[in-house]
């Protein structure tokens, strides 16, 4: 049985197709080949930032969490306030696919700028993550946005910023052993797991404080080899890796 919510969303969908269908422009003899494209280019550009915007304000969304109730806040000292930020988590691919803006459907979530969080319900399950471990690693975004800047955040290294997310969220999303196994695999998530590992070896071997981590020009003299070797020695000892 449908919900109010459900009927609501149906209707709203059905509202969108009937004004697209009226609205869209249809080809003239007066003009070109290529303004007629253009057009219909504009007109679906157009749509597709009116059904962003739509989804972002409207988002159905499966749970709101109160970001206040994280533990991430018992265990970081952080500098924005935690009644500023909607956590909201989706069970919709397609609806998380366009608010990511991205095609990958095993993203687990995403911080926007608008300091909203959208976590992926399908994702979480299937990787059998926690949310709230998802949350940690978003609301740390927060705060390196806060404490870094737009532009500074922007032009920071994309293993730097991941990286240490995952660090704060207490692990990486695939397991010691296996990511160690799968080193220089070219995957989104073998990606993230590398980018932990780098900043694990940075604080636990060469005993950089994390709050160093972004004030330092960071160069690896050591081979990834090195790297690879020293943290499964710390979390992978009784493998041969």
């Amino acid at each position: 049985m449908m919900t109010v919510e459900d009927l609501n969303w149906l209707k709203l969908k059905k509202a969108c197709v009937y004004v697209l269908i009226t609205i869209f422009p249809l080809p003239s003899r007066g003009k070109s080949i290529f303004n007629n494209l253009r057009s219909i280019l504009e007109f679906l550009f157009s749509v597709f930032i009116i059904v962003y915007c739509l989804l972002f304000i409207f988002t159905p969304y499966s749970v709101s969490l109160d970001a206040c109730e994280s533990e991430y806040f018992s265990e970081r000292s952080v500098r924005f306030k935690c009644e500023d930020v909607d956590v909201k988590v989706i069970d919709s691919i397609f609806v998380f696919s366009i608010l990511s803006l991205s095609s990958n459907v095993d993203m687990l979530g995403i911080n926007t700028f608008f300091n909203t969080i959208f976590i992926n319900e399908k994702s979480a399950n299937k990787f059998n993550q926690k949310v709230s471990t998802i949350l940690k690693h978003e609301l740390e975004h927060t705060n390196q946005r806060v404490e870094l800047g737009f532009i500074n955040f922007f032009m920071a290294p994309k293993w730097l910023i991941e990286g240490s997310a995952d660090y704060i969220r207490g692990k990486p999303t695939i397991g010691f052993c296996a990511g160690l196994a799968s080193w220089g695999n070219d995957s989104s998530k073998q990606f993230y797991f590398e980018s932990w590992a780098k900043v694990a070896y940075l604080l636990q071997v060469q005993d950089v404080s994390y709050d160093d981590l972004f004030k330092k020009d960071l160069h690896f003299t050591e081979s990834e080899d090195v790297i690879k070797a020293k943290i499964a020695e710390i979390y992978c000892p009784a493998e041969k890796i």
